[in-house]
C-alpha cells in the first residue's frame, strides 16, 4: 500500500508524512499491520491522487466523485465513482435510511454520515469540491444535496460576509445571479437567449475539447443578449456606417483610419483573398461573373493596399504600377482581371473593376450595403406559445424566413395557431400563415359544390379510400359517396378479377348504399348562376 501510495501522489513530501505517521503510531511495533483507520485514510488519499492525474489528462472528462469516508455499508472508503453514477447512489442511499428509520422497531444509525469529494474541470483548470452527505436526512441526490446546502448558506448573512471578504463583491453579485436559474423562477427573454446560447457553446465546444484542441471560441456574455445594450449597440453602428459613407469609406477602413475622413484624395486595391471560397471570383471576367449569376460583392474582397491619389494619375498608370514597379510596401499580387480599384476624391468614392485586356469598369454595386438578415432571437416578441410538447417563445418571422435561417417544422399548436420550427438544438412559435384568399376560396367552394371546373378536386378516389380502410383509417360515408359517383362518371374498363376477400369491401357496400339512395328524392339541381 505504501508503494501504490507513493505512485500515485507523486509527493515525496507527502510520503516522508506518512511514513512519519505510521512512526508515529507503532507501525513497525505492529509487525506490518496498520490501523484500520489509517489505512482508509491512505485508501482515500490514493483515489483523490488518482482522479486529479484523471481530470488533468482529460479536461473534458465527466467529474469524478469519491467516497473519503461513509458510514454506509454499501459504500467503501476510497471508491470512485463518476458523477452520474453517484448522483444516482447517494439519492438511493438517502431513501432507503430515512425509509429503514421510520419502520416500528428500528434500531439503527439514524444517518450515514458520507464525506465525498469530486474533481472536475473550471475553465480549462483542474478543480475539486468537498462536502458531506448525510443520507436519511431527506438531502436527496448529490447535486440535490450541493444545492439545498448553498441555497441554506446564501439566506445567511455570514454567507454574505464571507463571499465579500474573500472573494469580493463581484463574486457576491455572480453568486446572487446564479440562483433564479436554481429556483425556477421565470426566465426573461433575455436570459433564455442567453442560457441556449450557453448550451449551443458548450456544444460547440466538446468535440473541440475530447479532440484535444483547448483554443476555444469565447463564450456568450449575457451582456450580449440585454436588449438595451442591444439597441445602443445597434445605434452606434448605425452612426459608425453613416460616418464611413460620408467620408467615403467602408466601416472597416473608417475604423482603421481612427476614425477620420481623408484629408487628401486616395485610391485603394482590393483582391480575392487566396483560399477556396474565393475560387468562383479570382482572375474572373465581369460578363463570366454575370453569367454564373455573382455580383461584385464587398465581403468577397480584402482591402490590399491605400495611397495618396495625385490629380494626374490614371487608372492605366495605376495598372502599369502595380505590375511593373510594385511599392516597397505593396503586398497584393500584380493588378489583374478581377480586381477592384476605389478612386475617392471630392467626397465621392468609385470603384472600377479590372476586366479583360486591361479595361475597366465602374461597379457601383461594390459599395452597396447587404440587407441584414435578422435571426429569431432579434424578433422574439416576448410572447410565450403553450403546446402539449413545452412552452416556445414566439419570434415574428415567416415559415420561409426561420426555413431560410435552418429551422424546419417541427409540430403545430393544437389550435392550429402556430408552428414550432426548430434545428435541432432550438425551437421558436410562429403564426401559421393563412392560405391565399383565392385558394381559400375555391377550396370552400369546391368542398361545398364538388367542382367548380368539370373536375373533382378534392374528393379521394376509390383507390385511395380501399387503401385507407386496409390501412385501418376510418372511412367517411361522404368520401365513400361521392367517390362513387365520380366512379360512375368514369369510362366502364375491364377490369382485373381478383380473389374474393372474406371482409365485404367498400364497393360491396356501395352497392347497397345505392340502393338505399334511390330510395330518396332527387337533390336539388345547382342554379346557373353558380356555373363557371
Amino acid at each position: 500500500m505504501i508503494v501504490a501510495y507513493a505512485e500515485a501522489v507523486g509527493d515525496t513530501d507527502k510520503m516522508i508524512g506518512l511514513i512519519n505517521r505510521l512512526c508515529e503510531q507503532g507501525y513497525e511495533l505492529k509487525k506490518g499491520q496498520m490501523d484500520s483507520f489509517v489505512k482508509s485514510e491512505i485508501e482515500s488519499e490514493i483515489a483523490v491522487a488518482n482522479a486529479q492525474r484523471q481530470i488533468a489528462q482529460n479536461p473534458a472528462a465527466e467529474p469524478v466523485v469519491t467516497i473519503l469516508w461513509s458510514e454506509s455499508p454499501h459504500l467503501k472508503d476510497g471508491q470512485q465513482m463518476p458523477l452520474h453514477e453517484a448522483e444516482a447512489v447517494f439519492k438511493e442511499l438517502d431513501s432507503a435510511r430515512r425509509h429503514d428509520r421510520e419502520q416500528p422497531g428500528y434500531t439503527g444509525h439514524w444517518y450515514d454520515k458520507t464525506k465525498f469529494r469530486i474533481d472536475f474541470t473550471m475553465q480549462g483548470q483542474p478543480d475539486s469540491y468537498e462536502g458531506r452527505q448525510d443520507f436519511g436526512d431527506g438531502g436527496g441526490s448529490l447535486i440535490q444535496h450541493i444545492r439545498g446546502y448553498h441555497e441554506y448558506y446564501a439566506q445567511d448573512e455570514s454567507w454574505k460576509n464571507h463571499v465579500l471578504h474573500h472573494e469580493g463583491p463581484e463574486a457576491w453579485e455572480a453568486d446572487k445571479a446564479r440562483r433564479p436559474l436554481r429556483s425556477g423562477e421565470t426566465l426573461t427573454p433575455e436570459q433564455t437567449a442567453y442560457f441556449n446560447a450557453v448550451l449551443d457553446y458548450v456544444k460547440e465546444c466538446r468535440p473541440l475539447l475530447n479532440q484535444g484542441q483547448y483554443n476555444l471560441p469565447e463564450p456568450p456574455q449575457l451582456a450580449d443578449f440585454d436588449q438595451s445594450l442591444q439597441d445602443y449597440k445597434k445605434q452606434i453602428e448605425a452612426e459608425l456606417e453613416q460616418e464611413a459613407a460620408a467620408a467615403g469609406l467602408t466601416v472597416e477602413e473608417y475604423v482603421a483610419s481612427d476614425y477620420e475622413a481623408p484629408a487628401q484624395p486616395n485610391f485603394s486595391i482590393y483582391q480575392v483573398p487566396p483560399g477556396p471560397e474565393g475560387r468562383d471570383f479570382r482572375y474572373r471576367s465581369y460578363e463570366e461573373l454575370q453569367a454564373d449569376g455573382l455580383s461584385v460583392d464587398r465581403k468577397n474582397y480584402q482591402l490590399i493596399y491605400t495611397a495618396l491619389l495625385d490629380k494626374d494619375t490614371t487608372l492605366d498608370e495605376i495598372y502599369r504600377r502595380f505590375n511593373m514597379e510594385h511599392p516597397a510596401d505593396y503586398k497584393g499580387h500584380s493588378l489583374s482581371m478581377g480586381d477592384i480599384v476605389v478612386f475617392r476624391q471630392d467626397g465621392k468614392q468609385t470603384a472600377y473593376y479590372v476586366d479583360e485586356g486591361a479595361d475597366y469598369r465602374q461597379v457601383p454595386e461594390f459599395f452597396a450595403q447587404p440587407e441584414k438578415q435578422l435571426t429569431p432571437d432579434e424578433c422574439m416578441t416576448g410572447e410565450q406559445i403553450q403546446t402539449p410538447r413545452g412552452r416556445f417563445y414566439l419570434t415574428d418571422r415567416s415559415r420561409e424566413q426561420m426555413e431560410a435561417a435552418g429551422y424546419g417544422f417541427h409540430h403545430q399548436s393544437e389550435d392550429g395557431r402556430y408552428l414550432i420550427m426548430a434545428n435541432g438544438t432550438r425551437a421558436f412559435a410562429i403564426l401559421a400563415q393563412p392560405e391565399s384568399h383565392i385558394k381559400t376560396a375555391e377550396m370552400s367552394t369546391e368542398q361545398n359544390y364538388n367542382m367548380i371546373d368539370g373536375m373533382m378536386n378534392n374528393a379521394p378516389s376509390m383507390e385511395e379510400l380501399e387503401a385507407r380502410e386496409k390501412a385501418g383509417e376510418q372511412i367517411f360515408l361522404l368520401d365513400v359517396a361521392e367517390a362513387a359517383k365520380a366512379e360512375a362518371k368514369k369510362p366502364k374498363q375491364t377490369r382485373k378479377t381478383t380473389q374474393k376477400q372474406k371482409k365485404t369491401s367498400i364497393r360491396a357496400q356501395l352497392a347497397a348504399a345505392k340502393e338505399e339512395q334511390k330510395k330518396r328524392p332527387p337533390a336539388r339541381e345547382k342554379s346557373k348562376e353558380m356555373e363557371v
